[in-house]
């Protein structure tokens, strides 16, 4: 498995860290544990896999719905930049978080979508 400088990692007590320093050759991370000093950047989850700039456009995106108060408003909003970045298939990893964050706002606030996708073989008669 390889990681990003930012991403989180877990030492064997299942302390939390961000990925500071990772020399490719030897595989050696150099992991900051300081809450403190991670707390900025862990203020939205866990989030590996992302580069440094998609890490960045997903915390604005997220920090612009979360100014928004109504859930289904932030539905919406999430929703369409989805279907904006999906435009563009390097967006892959950042659009399957923020779907993730789209469907834990609607089911914690019981928001049902009006229209869905699925496969025939899913759905009853």
């Amino acid at each position: 498995m390889s990681f990003r400088i930012g991403d989180t990692v877990f030492n064997h007590q299942g302390r939390p860290g961000v990925v500071a320093d990772r020399d490719p050759l030897t595989k050696e991370l150099k992991v900051n544990q300081d809450p403190v000093a991670n707390a900025e950047h862990l203020r939205h989850g866990y989030i590996n896999g992302l580069s440094q700039e998609q890490r960045e456009e997903f915390a604005k995106i997220l920090d612009s719905v979360k100014e928004e108060k109504d859930p289904k408003k932030r539905v919406e909003d999430l929703q369409t930049r989805i279907q904006e970045l999906q435009m563009d298939p390097k967006n892959r990893v950042m659009t399957r978080y923020l779907t993730a964050e789209m469907s834990h706002i609607m089911f914690t606030h019981g928001i049902v979508p009006q229209t869905y996708t699925t496969f025939e073989d899913r759905v009853r008669s």
